[in-house]
């Protein structure tokens, strides 16, 4: 079964990601990689 999804669509899924992982970094207070995952 093949999944399509539009640029416009994948563009915005990736800048949502990327808004996400920005704010997880920037808020990150973790100290280990595993703590990191988890709280993202």
């Amino acid at each position: 079964m093949e999944h399509r999804i539009s640029h416009k669509g994948m563009d915005e899924l990736l800048k949502q990601l990327e808004d996400d992982y920005v704010k997880a970094v920037k808020g990150n207070e973790s100290k280990t990689v595993e703590d990191f995952i988890e709280t993202f």
